[in-house]
């Protein structure tokens, strides 16, 4: 899986190219790429981050951990194919 750093740089890159092929074409001036190109890469790294942030993604990436078993709601764990998530309803959590 891509780290923030590399998504962030693949979201810039594929906004500058796109404001530019607009830009090129004539399809949008030089002053409305401006404008455009930084919310574009805002509205992008948003979509992102509300994705990897899902808390199914989350669960799945506790659950990449090695050594890790990850107790968390039945419907969640039902939806999770990692072996290693498990329901709370039937797992007790206790500690030592």
């Amino acid at each position: 899986m891509p780290t923030g750093d590399q998504v962030k740089g693949l979201i810039e890159r594929v906004a500058t190219i796109g404001v530019t092929y607009l830009t090129a074409k004539g399809y949008i001036d030089v002053k409305m790429a401006t404008e455009i190109g930084p919310l574009l890469i805002t509205v992008l790294s948003i979509l992102y981050a509300l994705w990897i942030n899902r808390p199914k993604a989350i669960v799945q990436s506790a659950a990449a951990l090695p050594n890790t078993i990850v107790v968390t709601s039945s419907e969640m764990a039902t939806a999770t194919p990692e072996k290693n998530v498990v329901s709370e309803l039937t797992n007790k959590v206790v500690a030592r």
